[in-house]
């Protein structure tokens, strides 16, 4: 629709609705506002019983009787309704008590309904032809639908403004108290566990998800997260925006890595899940939050394609092994030496390498491992000690801890 076809804005005209609107505000008004809060207080009793939110709910139907009846007094158009002063205070106190947006939406369209009633029984009883009367009930009730519709975008606006800031409030002061449970002994675990909505004293275990570019993808992994778990919503921290940290109470539920995996893999393929350990109580829920985050370092190391789900037990010793990433390189290049290098057939042998140690040196059981032949097994193992420089017997110890380094983290640690 262009500019030249929209319609213009609803205005009253007939002068004998003019008349009984200027009638209805030098008399009437606030008998027509008292009627009305009423009308609203029956279709939503619980309005009365909070008497800050009733005082105002009255002062809004005061308002919004004088802004229309002076609007149609005087012929303005219905789009130059701007909400009263007061029924923005009204939104705002309903958004502070968190009430529902659907029953702040619902007292303004009761009104209108009252409201509406109300000028057509008056009209009704004008003493004008027929045809005049269905006119003046027509362009009346058009009018304040109209004022009605853009007083309550406003009213919408407020409510939501308003809840943005409690929501932020909320928020920031949920942070500093999450951070304070994280930095000292000295917080109220009662009071934090009211404040939170979680329980401290259980199992606690944390969690970080990120992602590389997909800003919604940790929140949807963090949901998915939840579901498997039929856990209580999580305490969550966010750490950036690619990123988000929390604890989820893990009193009546059971880890079961594959079935998580499953699920924030589906929800949110671009995200990586890092895991701590589940730990009970308030040290629990630091020393989980700071496994999960050694996690979170190791699959950075490993530059694994999302989507990834990590426990702290799978990576705990390639963490402590890799502190010190010069140290872990030195480590490797020193009991891999030809081992350490990129490639399919190398990374076969360096498997080949780790079942025969791990197998107690038996060509039999890594044949039957690797479902190969035992002379396959011997050869490749030749292969491998001819690229280490030395028997898989010698060393064994840091010949395993090198191989599991560079079977999590080789992409960072292998020679080019």
């Amino acid at each position: 629709m262009s500019a030249d076809d929209e319609q213009p804005s609803p205005v009253i005209t007939l002068p004998s609705v003019r008349a009984l609107a200027a009638t209805f505000a030098a008399e009437k008004q606030q008998e027509f506002a008292d009627e009305m809060f009423e009308f609203i207080g029956a279709g939503l009793p619980d309005l009365r019983h909070d008497e800050p939110l009733a005082h105002l709910a009255r002062g809004t139907c005061l308002g919004m009787v004088e802004l229309v009846l002076a609007m149609m007094e005087h012929a303005l158009p219905a789009d130059r309704g701007e909400p009263p002063v007061v029924a923005v205070e009204y939104a705002c106190l309903n958004a502070e008590r968190g009430l529902p947006l659907a029953d702040l939406l619902r007292s303004f369209r009761l009104g209108h309904a009252c409201f509406a009633r109300i000028l057509t029984d008056a009209i009704m009883a004008l003493e004008q032809d027929p045809a005049e009367l269905v006119n003046a009930v027509r362009e009346s009730e058009r009018f304040a639908f109209a004022v009605v519709d853009v007083v309550s975008s406003g009213i919408l606006a407020a409510y939501l403004e308003q809840r943005q800031r409690i929501d932020s409030r909320t928020a920031s002061q949920r942070r500093d108290l999450v951070r304070a449970l994280l930095d000292n002994d000295s917080v109220d675990v009662a009071r934090a566990e009211q404040s939170l909505g979680h329980r401290l004293t259980g199992p606690q275990l944390a969690f970080v998800c990120w992602s590389e570019g997909d800003a919604t993808a940790p929140q949807r992994a963090v949901s998915a997260l939840q579901e498997a778990l039929n856990a209580p919503r999580p305490v969550l921290l966010p750490i950036d925006g690619f990123a988000l940290a929390g604890w989820f109470d893990m009193s009546r539920s059971r880890l079961v890595v594959a079935a998580l995996a499953a699920a924030a893999g589906a929800a949110a393929p671009a995200a990586h899940v890092a895991l701590g350990p589940v730990l009970p109580g308030l040290s629990g829920f630091r020393n989980s939050r700071i496994g999960a985050e050694r996690v979170r370092r190791v699959v950075g190391l490993s530059r694994r394609q999302a989507p990834t789900l990590t426990r702290w037990a799978d990576v705990a010793l390639i963490d402590a092994l890799s502190a010190d990433l010069d140290a872990a390189r030195a480590l490797v290049r020193n009991e891999l030496r030809g081992l350490n290098r990129p490639g399919d057939d190398v990374e076969m042998l360096r498997h080949t390498a780790q079942a025969f140690v791990v197998s107690g040196y038996s060509y039999a059981a890594v044949a039957s491992g690797l479902h190969i032949h035992r002379n396959t097994a011997l050869q490749r193992v030749k292969k491998a000690e001819a690229l280490r420089g030395l028997p898989l017997t010698k060393r064994p110890a840091e010949l395993l801890a090198a191989l599991a380094l560079v079977d999590v983290i080789g992409a960072t640690l292998l020679e080019r």
